[in-house]
């Protein structure tokens, strides 16, 4: 249909009618007697803000051809052909004609008309408005998924009130009838339906809540709905068992495996020498988050019971894991062995000790002792050198020459004094021919850095004149003398340390000997080796650009350890300690700072992550840093949601699969022997379940007890398929989310005899009786 002024077109008409009628065979027309259409302007139908629907029809074409029909429009009575016009297809009875491009909120006069060759005839006037512009209508949605923390609404638009909407969503109050000053959701622009999700809650709450939609000339608002949030329910968590208990310190930690629809912000462990110990006891806490961690606990006291509990805390308050207990050890004599004595002279022998325990005490004094008689105590001589555990030298002194004597290292704590093995050994001849070279012995010999070394020695004997230099002596040749290079540590007899310098290279090999010299000449100790080449000092960057599933981290090789790096880059677990076994970057060789991408994550999850670089002498670490990824506004992964744990999200970030918390026991497939058609693909459980049940009477079979589950407000359980279960064990018993076993039995069957049982121990699909008992978990759609 066409809107435009008709005259024109209607005498256009006419005149082609006429001089059909007329002719070069001159034949004479005898006109009839014309009368105009009868037309009849029935109603004004579907009036809108700028449109409307005229009923018409043609009672009477006069006996004429009708020309044109249609209905004319005016902001003024009586409207005519001068006015708008809105044509209608050609022919008679009945016709609608729809008008559009009108203004709303405004009176206008329509006629229908109907042309023939005599004329024009117009029906009755009518009048009608258009709806005036208004705020839109929209109505409440019914509310839904409603867990601790979130809900589920939504509006319809059922008018937009003649105008684009600008704006919709949805307000929530504490108190009726909220509005855009309260707390909102925006959910976009347009008209029809809409959902959106209420995120940030507070637990076991009453909310009011009314959908709203804004176009030019306001909001209006839904119908008021109430609900009242979940009830918060306590973290999930365990203890480990203690572990590398000793006099004062003892190793434990938890597993925090659900949060159970509250974060967990801080967890940790907490021990007493009383039952049940809570966080007003002795506790370690680190940041919130799900999964393993561990800890020391130090300050112990020896031969004591103490009773341990790990703790984790959401928003529902602090909840304990179950308790273990352990009992340090008791404190002992110090354990220690005596070293070899050497520098063996007339009057002068080296020894030492080991003190490889201190038997839960501090070691208060230590040295050795010896005596003509086996079995030396400190009521014989003795040295005294200082207090701690460890390595220390000790130098015998006022021997006689010639003399057998029997040695032993000592160390003495709060228990007592114990010693270490017996030692024999006899002075040399008093010679006195003139002085000699001294008598030396070189020290162990340890790289310390990536162009340093540390070693020493021991002179025993000065030789009859007075030691005037003494050190070490280092080179790539055997038997290094002073002529190659040497440090200088000071003079005289006994134990002196040092330090090489200079070395380079990576595995190249050093012969150190130690040297003492006097008047007479320089002596020299017996020859050790030293290899170049540490392992790298590496630093690790803080986490930053934190999303939901990335993380941007990194470091810099502070030393390669005199070693060309190999490899460097970030390794991340959400347990402690990562290493290169976890995943990690890798960021090329070379020690250039480097800036790594932490990808692969799961989101609101606590990870660990430490920088490494890899030299020929192995891999070396940075300090751990510890970030938890964002929380997303929409399901995800691991997240305690719909009434289990989130293991699949579907494209739209809306709708997925979630499993139970926890087992539902042990149950047979059923109805072995009998072949029931099921699928192994994602999506397949819920149809796999139907089937099974649909086939096999048997009660107390898994996809019954699936089936017929009731759990958090949710009764559409089912029987999850084989692929189903696969991503379980990926998305998380595999990344340490939720407590997971062995096997599970799954909705597939194999064939008449065998159902499909899977392995979360090694992620392999085996064949397995119907009739065998199994685990098994439901899972439902969201």
């Amino acid at each position: 249909m066409s809107q435009f002024r008709f005259i024109g077109l209607v005498c256009t008409v006419l005149v082609t009618f006429l001089a059909g009628c007329s002719g070069e065979d001159n034949v004479t027309v005898v006109p009839s007697e014309l009368s105009l259409p009868s037309v009849i302007t029935e109603n004004v139908a579907a009036i809108s803000y700028t449109g409307a629907t005229v009923n018409a029809s043609i009672a009477d074409s006069g006996n004429e051809f009708i020309v044109a029909k249609g209905v004319c429009l005016s902001q003024s009575a009586a409207p005519d052909l001068n006015d708008t016009v809105y044509l209608s297809e050609a022919g008679t009875g009945s016709y609608s004609t729809a008008l559009n491009e009108l203004a709303p909120g405004t009176t206008y006069y329509v006629r229908a008309f109907a042309t023939n060759t005599d004329g024009t005839a117009y029906g009755e006037e009518l009048s009608f408005s258009t709806k005036d512009l208004t705020v839109p209508t929209i109505s409440t949605a019914v509310i839904s998924n409603i867990t601790p923390a979130t809900a589920i609404s939504g509006g319809d638009i059922t008018d937009d009130g003649g105008m684009s909407i600008l704006g919709r969503g949805l307000c929530l109050s504490l108190s009726p009838d909220p509005t855009l000053t309260d707390s909102c959701v925006s959910e976009g622009v347009g008209a029809g339906n809409y959902i959106a999700l209420m995120t940030g809650l507070t637990s076991n709450t009453l909310y009011h809540v009314r959908a709203y939609a804004t176009n030019d000339l306001g909001t209006s608002y839904g119908n008021d709905l109430t609900f009242t949030t979940g009830l918060l329910q306590l973290a999930t968590v365990s203890t480990a068992a203690a572990s590398a208990v000793s006099y004062s310190t003892a190793l434990s930690g938890g597993n925090v495996t659900s949060d159970n629809g509250a974060p967990v912000t801080s967890r940790g462990i907490c021990w007493a020498t009383t039952s049940l110990p809570t966080i007003a006891d002795s506790c370690y806490t680190e940041a919130g988050g799900l999964g393993s961690f561990s800890r020391e606990l130090a300050g112990l006291a020896s031969n004591t019971t103490y009773y341990v509990r790990a703790f984790a805390v959401n928003d529902g308050g602090t909840s304990y894991g179950n308790e273990v207990s352990l009992t340090t050890l008791t404190m002992v004599a110090p354990v220690l062995t005596t070293k070899a004595v050497s520098g063996i002279s007339s009057n002068l022998a080296g020894s030492g000790g080991v003190i490889s325990t201190d038997g839960g005490a501090a070691i208060t004094a230590k040295g050795v002792c010896w005596s003509l008689n086996p079995a030396p105590t400190t009521a014989n001589s003795k040295t005294v050198d200082g207090t701690g555990d460890g390595s220390y030298n000790s130098t015998l002194t006022g021997l006689n020459p010639l003399t057998s004597y029997y040695v032993r290292a000592y160390a003495t704590n709060a228990l007592g004094t114990a010693y270490g093995n017996e030692v024999g050994f006899s002075t040399t001849d008093l010679v006195n021919p003139g002085p000699t070279v001294p008598v030396v012995g070189t020290s162990t010999s340890m790289i310390t850095g990536s162009s340093t070394a540390s070693s020493g020695g021991y002179v025993s004997s000065d030789g009859g004149s007075a030691v005037t230099a003494r050190g070490v002596c280092w080179s790539l040749n055997a038997d290094p003398t002073t002529a190659d290079i040497c440090s200088v540590d000071g003079s005289g007899t006994g134990f002196f340390g040092s330090t090489l310098t200079g070395l380079s290279g990576c595995g190249n090999v050093y012969y150190v000997r130690a040297y003492a010299t006097n008047s007479t000449g320089t002596g020299y100790g017996n020859q050790n080796m030293v290899s170049t080449g540490l392992v790298a000092t590496v630093t690790t960057d803080d986490a930053t650009n934190i999303g939901y599933y990335a993380a941007t981290s990194g470091g810099a090789v502070s030393d390669d350890g005199g070693c060309a790096i190999t490899q460097k880059g970030v390794a991340w677990s959400y347990n402690p300690g990562p290493t290169i076994g976890n995943p990690h970057t890798q960021d090329g060789g070379d020690a250039i700072p480097f800036v790594s991408d932490v990808v692969n994550l799961y989101a609101n999850r606590t990870y660990y992550v430490r920088a490494y670089a890899t030299n020929s002498a192995g891999t070396a670490y940075g300090p751990e840093k510890v970030f938890t990824t964002a929380t997303p506004t929409t399901p995800y992964l691991g997240q305690n949601y719909a009434g289990g744990i989130v293991f699949y999200v579907d494209g739209t970030g809306e709708h997925g699969l979630v499993c139970t918390t926890t087992d539902l026991g042990s149950y047979p497939w059923g109805c072995e022997g009998t072949s029931i058609a099921t699928g192994t693909p994602l999506g397949s459980g819920a149809t796999n379940t139907a089937a099974i049940l649909a086939s096999c009477g048997t009660a107390n079979i898994a996809a019954q007890v699936a089936d017929s589950l009731v759990l958090n407000g949710y009764s559409d359980w089912f029987l999850p398929s084989l692929n189903e279960l696969v991503l379980i064990r990926t998305n998380l018993a595999a990344q340490g989310l939720g407590s997971f076993g062995w096997y599970y039995l799954s909705s597939s069957q194999v064939d008449a005899r065998d159902a499909y049982l899977y392995s979360f121990q090694d992620g392999y699909p085996l064949p397995y009786p119907k009739s065998a008992m199994m685990p098994v978990r439901a899972v439902r759609a969201f």
